[in-house]
């Protein structure tokens, strides 16, 4: 216990040659087998393949691919990690030798102790100020202001979506705000009277994040943040194109159970005086969801064949309309238009419609008997 108390209370030695050694192997061995994998996948999915045994060869092929991928994929992240240790040691023995200190071959030599390491020159070198924690502390605020005015604008482009107040939370709580906490953390590394660069002597004050690891943390950082507000609104995207098309759908469907209904009836004489009426009604066009409850036998066959007991409910089943839907509906030609009255203003341009035919379904009327 006493010794694990005086190794806490001294500046260690960070690296030495021999470790930066190993880690330079490894490098360059994760290197060449990360190379070797990649060629030999790549190899798989492209070569040609076209007589029997060359087919067979690739079959059993097919099974190392997936450990030589995997190994490639292992190789990756121990490249990574030998490449941050290498790239951190040689900035560690360029401080070192401007305080002139050598650079240690077997830090177990010096019981870990920085002070127990000879010096080439008495001079105390260059202290270097930590410039770094003053960048990383207006970098996050600079990507924190960033995601803000992203998550605003996304939330105004597309706050007719059900979800996208829930989805944006989850960003501004984990990601935004994780951005004020990470320049929280670079200005309290700034405190000169409580922190310490790592090649410091100074047992009463902590160690600083080192130069190389706070660029890879800030670089992993800055792209998962990245990939996450491209994938979430691509993922409104898609979410609001399936919207666009289940709206499209809906309009279909009612343009077809008004006009199929109509059909249906008309087969019927105590129906001809009323289905003259609608027809009329047909031509002038009408705003369904202002109907409210159905009051004839026509609009009740309507609701029940829609599943809705008011006509209010479908403002309730449009998701691109801004506010109530207002859907109208209009005989022109042969042509029975279904339209969204207040679509979105992504969609005003192109505007919102189903076009029923209605001498296709008088031709197949027939069948549509037996569905209805």
């Amino acid at each position: 216990m006493d010794n694990k108390k005086e190794l806490n209370n001294i500046t260690r030695i960070r690296y030495d040659k021999k470790m930066i050694r190993f880690a330079s192997i490894v490098f360059v061995v994760s290197v060449l087998i990360t190379i070797a994998c990649k060629i030999f996948v790549l190899n798989y999915m492209f070569g040609d393949y076209s007589s029997e045994t060359e087919i067979q060869e690739i079959i059993r092929a097919g099974r190392l691919e997936v450990l030589v991928s995997k190994i490639g994929y292992i190789g990756q992240w121990v490249l990574f990690i030998s490449g941050i240790i290498v790239f951190d040691g040689e900035s560690y023995f360029q401080k070192l030798k401007k305080l002139g200190y050598t650079i240690p071959t077997d830090r177990k030599q010096y019981q870990y102790d920085l002070q127990n390491l000879p010096r080439e020159t008495l001079t105390e070198g260059v202290i270097i100020k930590p410039i770094r924690c003053k960048v990383l502390f207006v970098y996050g605020i600079v990507v924190f202001i960033i995601c803000i005015i992203q998550d605003v604008l996304q939330y105004f482009k597309w706050n007719f979506m059900d979800n996208q107040l829930e989805m944006l939370l989850f960003q501004i709580i984990v990601f935004d705000l994780g951005w004020l906490l990470f320049s929280y953390f670079y200005w309290r590394q700034g405190n000169q009277e409580k922190y310490k660069e790592n090649y410091e002597i100074d047992p009463y004050r902590k160690n600083r994040i080192s130069l190389v690891i706070a660029v890879v943390i800030t670089i992993v950082l800055s792209f998962f943040t990245f990939g996450v507000k491209v994938v979430s609104n691509a993922y409104t995207g898609v979410v609001y194109r399936s919207c666009q098309e289940a709206d499209r759908c809906l309009l279909d469907k009612i343009g077809n159970v008004f006009w199929n209904i109509y059909l249906y009836r008309s087969e019927d004489p105590t129906f001809e005086e009323s289905n003259k009426r609608i027809y009329e009604v047909f031509e002038q066009g009408f705003i369904i969801t202002d109907f409210g409850d159905p009051q004839n036998s026509y609009l009740k066959e309507v609701a029940n064949c829609l599943e809705v007991e008011s006509f209010d409910e479908l403002s309730e089943c449009i998701h691109i309309s801004d506010g109530d839907a207002k859907i109208h509906i209009i005989l022109k030609g042969d042509t029975l238009i279904v339209t969204l009255m207040n679509p979105i203003e992504q969609e005003k341009k192109f505007g919102v419609q189903a076009n029923v035919d209605t001498k296709y379904l008088e031709e197949r009327q027939e069948e549509y008997e037996k569905i209805w």
